[in-house]
């Protein structure tokens, strides 16, 4: 499922997100907007164009490896350990249930490290499996 775009708040946001992730990458903003089939990504990661379509987004989410959910989910909302998780090669698949499930794990007023996401993650996912 893809999340509702709120045009004021997810602009800057979903810039600075994809800029992330295209830094951790390694790519240039050409090289991104080569690989997603866009004509540009330089002005949604500053910002200046309104909030791109869901089709924009989604295609520069799979030429990131991440979800569409990564990148439009209100990070400033989120630990900087889960920030951290997601933005690792352990976070490819991450499923909006499972971000969800990840964003209400609870550490025991401790503060946890990316590598714990990882756990709570796997373990969501045991506790979810279907069985036939």
């Amino acid at each position: 499922m893809i999340p509702m775009l709120d045009v004021a708040r997810q602009t800057s946001t979903i810039g600075r997100t994809i800029k992330r992730y295209r830094d951790l990458r390694g790519l240039s903003q050409d090289e991104l907007a080569r690989r997603a089939g866009v004509s540009s990504v330089a002005m949604i990661e500053s910002g200046k164009r309104e909030t791109p379509g869901v089709d924009t987004v989604a295609k520069i989410a799979a030429a990131l490896g991440v979800t569409v959910e990564q990148l439009v989910h209100d990070e400033a909302e989120m630990p900087a350990a889960l920030r951290e998780f997601l933005a690792s090669p352990s976070a490819v698949d991450v499923t909006s249930d499972e971000l969800e499930a990840l964003r209400a794990a609870s550490f025991g007023g401790r503060n946890p490290i990316a590598a714990s996401y990882f756990l709570v993650l796997q373990a969501y996912r045991v506790a979810t499996k279907e069985t036939p």
